[in-house]
């Protein structure tokens, strides 16, 4: 190049260019309130180009010119997104999970169902031939109380 290796510009511009990347991430997307903004897939998206990103710093062998610490930081950056997308996911499973069960709960059943089932002291008959019982929805708070845990 036009500079002589005494310039180290190459590591000048590694460094400069991670600190900026960085800086964009954390301020563009970090906080509590973008990181809600964002839907899951594209959380996902910024963690797969972050990770990306940090395999062509080690590829080009940019890890100790950067610094440790640096790329520490930005693996944590991309961990906030990994967990953030997981835990959306799980909320819309569940939630989608309760709708459908509730949802098949309320068709209606022929009358014979119910005057079998009505010896049952758990089901109760609404009047126009339908049975609710609250088991699956008890099944699914049960499921996001797990997930939620993990």
């Amino acid at each position: 190049g036009a500079f002589p290796p005494r310039y180290s510009l190459r590591a000048w511009y590694a460094r400069d260019y991670h600190n900026q990347i960085t800086t964009f991430i954390r301020e563009r997307f970090a906080s509590e309130k973008e990181k809600s903004l964002l839907a899951s897939e594209e959380q996902v998206k910024i963690s797969e180009w972050i990770e990306k990103y940090l395999h062509v710093v080690n590829q080009l062998e940019l890890t100790d010119v950067i610094g440790e610490k640096d790329i520490q930081n930005l693996k944590e950056l991309r961990s906030l997104f990994l967990v953030e997308s997981i835990e959306h996911t799980q909320r819309w499973v569940v939630s989608m999970a309760e709708q459908q069960v509730l949802a098949v709960l309320q068709i209606p059943v022929e009358r014979r169902s119910i005057a079998a089932a009505s010896a049952e002291e758990d089901v109760d008959d609404d009047g126009r031939g339908a049975v609710f019982t609250m088991a699956p929805t008890d099944l699914f708070r049960l499921l996001q109380s797990q997930l939620a845990t993990d």
